[in-house]
């Protein structure tokens, strides 16, 4: 997964997670995530709550999100499905005009029928997947979340809110240089207020959430690929090597060839 704005071509994609720290990023798919066992803290449209087993967040189309685990957990097992909005049915109109205060479900909040949905889903996605059953098992899901969840009117209208539109160009042009001041201008943004939403929504400066989206994209290509590490530096958007050493080592706690080598 890249950790940016992304048009899914998939109706379904399902992962499992031992660990995750994934940088804010949306999509237009609606978002199932559920803690089988050990914690991860979940940051999403302003809510930041660390989650143990049996919690399940609900992360409606376009609102912004990110997960961190511990350095430390050894234990987690995170399972997830992004679920195109097609797959939505009737609950599309919910999806799209209304906002949860909250996202996070407790484990009594959870009916089992939505924890037996999702790992179908699961199912679903390592075989020959049937549409309309992917259909239905999300529906279960959601009707059973919105039951729980507090719903209201977005207070922004996402995604054309600013920080929306700053992550998605950043995303469709991650690989070239960018600049805080030319996504301003992309944006119809002043630089000054831009780098105030940076730090006031995702909790990092421009430079910093730049340099982590290209970050998760090189460890993607260095546990995937025997790319050259000066190749992936240049395919990942860095200026050269030791730019993206210098970056890569800020973000990962080692080095680029490091972490090769830890990855087998």
């Amino acid at each position: 997964m890249v950790p940016t704005y992304e048009n899914r071509p998939e109706d379904l994609d399902v992962y499992e997670n031992r660990t995750l720290t994934f940088p804010p990023h949306l999509h237009e798919g609606v978002e199932l995530f559920y803690v089988e066992s050990g914690a991860i803290t979940v940051t999403c449209a302003g809510c930041t709550h660390t989650l143990y087993p049996g919690w399940m967040a609900v992360i409606f189309p376009n609102a912004i999100h990110s997960y961190v685990t511990d350095a430390d957990e050894k234990n987690g097992h995170f399972l997830f499905a992004i679920c195109h909005p097609r797959l939505a049915g009737e609950a599309l109109r919910t999806l799209t005009r209304l906002e949860p205060e909250d996202p996070f479900l407790p484990p009594e909040a959870v009916h089992p029928d939505m924890v037996y949905a999702l790992r179908a889903l699961r199912a679903q996605s390592r075989g020959e997947r049937s549409p309309a059953v992917c259909a239905a098992l999300t529906q279960l899901i959601l009707a059973h979340a919105f039951a729980q969840l507090s719903l209201r009117r977005p207070l922004e209208s996402a995604p054309y809110d600013l920080t929306a539109r700053a992550i998605a160009y950043i995303n469709q042009n991650i690989a070239k240089p960018l600049t805080l001041g030319q996504v301003a201008q992309a944006v119809g943004s002043s630089k000054y207020y831009l780098s105030r939403l940076f730090s006031q929504k995702l909790g990092m400066g421009f430079s910093d959430y730049v340099g982590s989206l290209r970050v998760r994209q090189a460890q993607g290509l260095l546990r995937a690929t025997d790319r050259k590490i000066a190749q992936i530096a240049l395919d990942c958007g860095f200026e050269n090597q030791r730019t993206f050493n210098r970056t890569f080592l800020r973000h990962c706690s080692m080095t680029p060839r490091a972490y090769r080598e830890r990855q087998g």
